[in-house]
């Protein structure tokens, strides 16, 4: 077989022997070298080996371009974009998982990422790898025969090759309409929504909240859910997560039994197209099953189901490009992306910036440490106004199962805390309020935040004693004399009052904002 190049000389020769050994010319030239397959060249595959190329020819009719070995694959893709500039370069990649680090897949990354192209390759089975090492498209030809090589390929490249690329329309027949909103006012359909926060913010709680409210139909803290499918690709913490779907379950009373919400067993790797079609196949196949539509789609974590470098403008791109073309564009769903906050700026995730700038809706969750209240902050709404930020409180709930003393193990759930009623009076009066004065206020929502979860609905006081109060302001670097300042000033102007040694301001309950559960009332 000649190895070519892009002039059509001939730079060498390879000999494959009928035990499958293979030998070069001596003294020939292999670098950037290739044999050409002929075929529809709206395609371009780039394969190692001639076995592999002719079975990826043979079932999909595409153009292939066989480069001899994984160390070649670089300079003959860059080939290739340069002979064929309007085609769609694929790498059709050995599967080396019986390595430590599969030189196939990522020689085939490595190539494609230069020149803009994808990778393909092949997945077999666990009797498959049982009996055999199988790992290229060949193998996958003997085992199965040439259909599973053309249903495997197309799997990837079908929702890719069938788009037309670039399209018109007139602005005569665009329609108006109104935003359809799966949560109203945050989350709407056919969006891509990031929440980021540090490590323990809460992230993965406010998940599973808005996930458990869409697949019940469950109004979320106050704002209507449009019910549907989720499909949950949880990257870590497995365990821990079933105890917070109960929980949830548990402290709502709204029962997930046969609600249409489906949790990943793995992690996947999202920026890779193989692994991408696969997850988006395995959506279709309960899909079927079902007959439940997708109503969102959650990744969380990003860093865990990524599987490229989230710093790397191609991967991140490649990571986004995947998510719309095989998770949100086959069912116009909202794919919701947790991340971890950027180690420098905390107002924005961490990593490359093109995917802030791909997603629709942007929120930051953070965690104030001192009373364990959790608030969600919108950073980003592309095609709406920014709605007004939440706070929770997480309560605790027994879960149906013991530790090895007996006790009930303990879950958690979201539960609404609103802390307006102070803000509000503010706003309504048209008072300046200083900084310490502001911070005597957060004082009494943080008892708030700490306290409210025993209440019954309806406004009520925040009590705090003097004492209590002036201790919080000294940990919060306010002088006495500033403390006393401020304290006075916010009676004067009636936000709070003073009753004894007692300091209260009113603040409205969370149930009124749509939470359910039972509440015990507070003491009089």
């Amino acid at each position: 077989m000649p190895i070519l190049n892009v002039d059509g000389q001939i730079l060498s020769y390879q000999t494959i022997a009928a035990d499958g050994s293979k030998l070069y010319l001596k003294g020939g030239k292999k670098a950037g070298g290739f044999y050409e397959i002929r075929g529809t060249k709206g395609v371009v595959m780039v394969s190692e080996g001639f076995a592999t190329g002719a079975s990826v020819n043979e079932a999909t009719g595409y153009h292939v371009m066989v480069a001899f070995d994984a160390g070649n694959l670089t300079a003959v893709a860059k080939v290739a974009r340069a002979m064929y500039p309007t085609a769609k370069i694929v790498m059709a990649a050995d599967n080396d998982q019986f390595t430590t680090d599969n030189p196939g897949v990522k020689a085939a990354h490595e190539a494609a990422s230069g020149i803009r192209g994808e990778v393909v390759y092949p997945t077999f089975s666990d009797d498959e790898v049982k009996d055999g090492k199988p790992t290229d498209w060949n193998d996958l030809h003997v085992l199965r025969g040439i259909d599973a090589v053309k249903e495997q390929i197309e799997r990837v490249m079908a929702p890719i090759t069938k788009s037309k690329g670039f399209e018109w329309v007139h602005i005569d027949d665009l329609q108006l309409t109104e935003i359809k909103w799966i949560i109203e006012d945050y989350i709407e359909e056919d969006s891509l929504v990031q929440v980021f926060g540090d490590p323990g913010g809460g992230k993965s709680f406010v998940a599973i909240d808005m996930a458990c409210c869409i697949a019940t139909g469950t109004p979320w803290h106050g704002h209507d859910v449009k019910q549907g499918a989720v499909f949950y690709i949880a990257g870590e913490g497995h365990n821990g997560l079933a105890r917070r779907f109960k929980a949830w379950e548990l402290g709502k009373g709204v029962a997930t039994k046969g609600a249409p919400i489906f949790k990943s067993k793995c992690a996947a790797q999202l920026y890779d197209a193989t692994s991408a079609a696969l997850v988006g196949d395995t959506i279709n196949d309960l899909v079927q099953l079902t007959g439940c539509q997708p109503a969102a789609i959650v990744i969380d974590t990003m860093a865990r189901n990524m599987g490229g470098d989230e710093n790397s403008t191609q991967d991140m791109n490649a990571f986004i490009q995947h998510i719309d073309t095989y998770l949100r564009q086959p069912y116009h769903c909202a794919v919701m992306i947790v991340h971890h906050s950027g180690t420098g700026d905390k107002d924005r995730g961490r990593g490359s910036s093109a995917l802030k700038g791909a997603i629709d809706a942007e929120y930051k969750i953070q965690l104030d440490q001192s009373t364990k209240m959790i608030q969600l902050e919108a950073k980003k709404m592309k095609e709406a106004e920014m709605p007004p930020a939440l706070n929770f409180s997480l309560t605790q709930v027994d879960l149906p199962i013991f530790d090895k003393h007996g006790e009930a193990v303990k879950g958690a759930y979201l539960t609404t805390v609103d802390i307006s009623g102070l803000v509000k009076q503010a706003n309504e009066k048209h008072v300046f309020l200083g900084k310490n004065q502001n911070i005597i206020l957060k004082m009494l929502m943080e008892i708030e935040a700490t306290n409210a979860k025993k209440v019954v609905a309806g406004d009520f006081p925040v009590i705090a004693d003097w004492d209590t109060l002036r201790e919080m302001a000294r940990a919060k670097d306010v002088e006495r004399n500033r403390f006393f300042e401020a304290l006075n000033a916010l009676i004067e102007k009636g936000l709070i009052h003073k009753d004894h040694n007692e300091v209260y301001g009113i603040v409205r309950n969370a149930s009124e904002s749509g939470e359910t559960g039972q509440r015990e009332e507070r003491p009089k």
